[in-house]
């Protein structure tokens, strides 16, 4: 019986080491943290559905013309018909977003 606890006080103390030793490795790696965006954000929403964010780019062009916003517009239409496979598409509207940012410069930092 004296044998058999010590066989099993060996056997935690064995375990209890390679666990902290295998813990104290993972720290060494770098963390990765993976965000998800909320449900309810309603960018990421139009995002999930296609039709409505290109309704919502070509809404927001319509008021917006020469501003950042169009310019940002743009590049979200060209980033949607990337994803679709409508490369001619988007690269038109990549050229738009590129002309608008030479002409107002980019976003100022405050």
């Amino acid at each position: 019986m004296r044998c058999s606890i010590h066989r099993l006080a060996i056997a935690v103390a064995s375990l209890t080491m390679l666990l902290t030793a295998c813990h104290r490795a993972e720290m060494s790696k770098p963390l990765i943290v993976i965000i998800v965006p909320s449900q309810d954000n309603p960018f990421f929403k139009s995002e999930g559905d296609a039709a409505a964010a290109e309704k919502a780019w070509t809404k927001l062009l319509s008021l917006e013309k020469q501003t950042s916003l169009a310019a940002q517009a743009h590049f979200g239409l060209a980033g949607l018909y990337r994803k679709q496979g409508k490369t001619a598409q988007a690269q038109h509207e990549m050229q738009e977003f590129q002309k608008l940012q030479n002409a107002i410069g980019p976003p100022r930092s405050e």
